[in-house]
Protein backbone atom coordinates (compact mmCIF):
# COMPACT_ATOMS: atom_id res chain seq x y z
CA UNK A 1 0.00 0.00 0.00
CA UNK A 2 1.42 3.12 -1.05
CA UNK A 3 1.01 5.98 1.77
CA UNK A 4 0.94 9.72 1.14
CA UNK A 5 3.13 11.25 3.58
CA UNK A 6 1.83 14.91 2.43
CA UNK A 7 -1.34 13.72 3.76
CA UNK A 8 -0.11 11.64 6.92
CA UNK A 9 2.02 15.51 8.11
CA UNK A 10 -1.19 17.39 7.14
CA UNK A 11 -3.25 15.42 9.40
CA UNK A 12 -0.45 15.29 12.28
CA UNK A 13 -0.16 18.99 11.88
CA UNK A 14 -4.01 19.37 12.19
CA UNK A 15 -4.29 16.86 14.83
CA UNK A 16 -1.42 18.83 16.75
CA UNK A 17 -2.74 22.23 15.92
CA UNK A 18 0.30 23.27 14.52
CA UNK A 19 -0.85 26.66 12.34
CA UNK A 20 0.21 25.91 8.87
CA UNK A 21 -0.65 27.23 5.19
CA UNK A 22 -0.69 24.42 2.65
CA UNK A 23 -0.14 25.68 -0.89
CA UNK A 24 -0.17 22.51 -3.34
CA UNK A 25 2.06 22.94 -6.66
CA UNK A 26 0.87 22.04 -10.35
CA UNK A 27 3.78 19.39 -10.02
CA UNK A 28 2.58 17.51 -6.99
CA UNK A 29 4.23 19.21 -4.46
CA UNK A 30 2.82 20.51 -1.04
CA UNK A 31 4.46 23.18 0.88
CA UNK A 32 3.26 23.62 4.10
CA UNK A 33 4.61 27.31 6.11
CA UNK A 34 4.70 26.97 9.73
CA UNK A 35 5.41 29.71 11.90
CA UNK A 36 7.15 29.15 15.19
CA UNK A 37 8.98 31.39 17.79
CA UNK A 38 12.24 30.88 18.54
CA UNK A 39 14.69 32.45 21.51
CA UNK A 40 16.92 34.34 19.04
CA UNK A 41 14.39 35.32 16.06
CA UNK A 42 11.00 36.96 17.08
CA UNK A 43 9.12 34.55 14.10
CA UNK A 44 10.81 32.16 11.61
CA UNK A 45 8.61 30.26 9.11
CA UNK A 46 9.51 27.22 8.07
CA UNK A 47 8.85 25.32 4.76
CA UNK A 48 8.15 21.80 5.01
CA UNK A 49 7.83 21.06 1.29
CA UNK A 50 6.89 16.94 0.64
CA UNK A 51 7.01 15.98 -3.22
CA UNK A 52 4.81 12.79 -4.82
CA UNK A 53 8.42 10.74 -4.64
CA UNK A 54 8.27 10.65 -1.24
CA UNK A 55 11.34 13.48 -0.64
CA UNK A 56 10.98 16.23 1.67
CA UNK A 57 12.90 19.45 2.71
CA UNK A 58 12.24 21.67 5.49
CA UNK A 59 13.91 25.27 4.59
CA UNK A 60 14.14 28.86 5.88
CA UNK A 61 15.77 31.90 5.24
CA UNK A 62 17.43 33.55 8.06
CA UNK A 63 18.72 36.69 6.48
CA UNK A 64 18.00 38.42 3.26
CA UNK A 65 20.13 40.25 0.78
CA UNK A 66 23.69 40.17 2.96
CA UNK A 67 26.02 42.81 1.45
CA UNK A 68 28.33 42.38 -1.01
CA UNK A 69 31.20 43.86 1.39
CA UNK A 70 30.36 41.11 3.81
CA UNK A 71 29.79 37.87 1.44
CA UNK A 72 33.01 36.34 2.09
CA UNK A 73 32.93 36.99 5.50
CA UNK A 74 29.25 35.09 5.75
CA UNK A 75 30.88 31.99 3.50
CA UNK A 76 33.22 31.54 6.26
CA UNK A 77 30.51 32.28 8.84
CA UNK A 78 28.15 29.61 7.28
CA UNK A 79 31.32 27.26 6.89
CA UNK A 80 31.83 26.62 10.46
CA UNK A 81 28.17 26.66 11.36
CA UNK A 82 27.75 23.71 8.56
CA UNK A 83 30.79 21.71 10.54
CA UNK A 84 28.88 21.58 13.86
CA UNK A 85 25.62 21.25 11.95
CA UNK A 86 26.52 18.76 9.58
CA UNK A 87 22.82 17.78 9.26
CA UNK A 88 21.81 21.22 8.52
CA UNK A 89 23.11 22.85 5.27
CA UNK A 90 23.38 26.90 5.51
CA UNK A 91 24.17 28.58 2.44
CA UNK A 92 24.09 32.20 0.76
CA UNK A 93 22.04 31.95 -2.33
CA UNK A 94 22.28 34.03 -5.37
CA UNK A 95 20.38 37.09 -3.85
CA UNK A 96 23.03 36.68 -1.10
CA UNK A 97 20.45 35.60 1.50
CA UNK A 98 20.75 32.85 3.83
CA UNK A 99 19.03 29.85 3.48
CA UNK A 100 18.87 27.19 5.78
CA UNK A 101 17.41 23.64 4.24
CA UNK A 102 17.23 19.53 5.87
CA UNK A 103 16.96 16.87 3.01
CA UNK A 104 15.54 13.58 3.79
CA UNK A 105 13.25 10.56 2.51
CA UNK A 106 10.20 9.34 4.12
CA UNK A 107 10.02 5.57 4.79
CA UNK A 108 8.43 3.32 6.86
CA UNK A 109 4.60 3.81 8.15
CA UNK A 110 2.82 6.60 9.30
CA UNK A 111 4.02 6.60 12.86
CA UNK A 112 7.73 6.20 11.58
CA UNK A 113 6.80 9.32 9.40
CA UNK A 114 5.23 11.09 11.63
CA UNK A 115 7.73 10.99 14.79
CA UNK A 116 10.84 11.79 11.57
CA UNK A 117 8.76 15.12 10.65
CA UNK A 118 8.38 16.48 14.37
CA UNK A 119 12.08 15.58 15.54
CA UNK A 120 13.51 16.96 12.05
CA UNK A 121 11.32 19.98 12.68
CA UNK A 122 12.66 20.89 15.83
CA UNK A 123 16.27 19.66 15.14
CA UNK A 124 16.45 22.24 12.35
CA UNK A 125 14.37 24.68 14.49
CA UNK A 126 16.64 24.09 17.25
CA UNK A 127 19.71 24.67 15.12
CA UNK A 128 19.00 27.68 13.33
CA UNK A 129 18.04 29.11 16.46
CA UNK A 130 21.84 28.56 17.64
CA UNK A 131 23.19 29.59 14.41
CA UNK A 132 21.18 33.33 14.15
CA UNK A 133 23.29 34.90 16.55
CA UNK A 134 26.63 34.47 14.61
CA UNK A 135 24.56 34.96 11.41
CA UNK A 136 23.30 38.34 13.12
CA UNK A 137 26.81 39.93 14.64
CA UNK A 138 28.27 39.43 11.27
CA UNK A 139 25.62 41.66 9.63
CA UNK A 140 25.06 44.19 11.69
CA UNK A 141 29.10 44.86 12.63
CA UNK A 142 30.49 47.68 11.37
Amino acid sequence: MDIDYSEVVENFFEQNDWKFDLNELPDGDKIFTLPFGAKNLPAINLKVIIAPNDTCKILTYLANEVPDSKRAAMLEVLNKLNMRFRYLKLVLDSDNDVVASYDFSFYGDEEAAVTAIEEIIFLVKSSIDESVPKIMQLIWAD
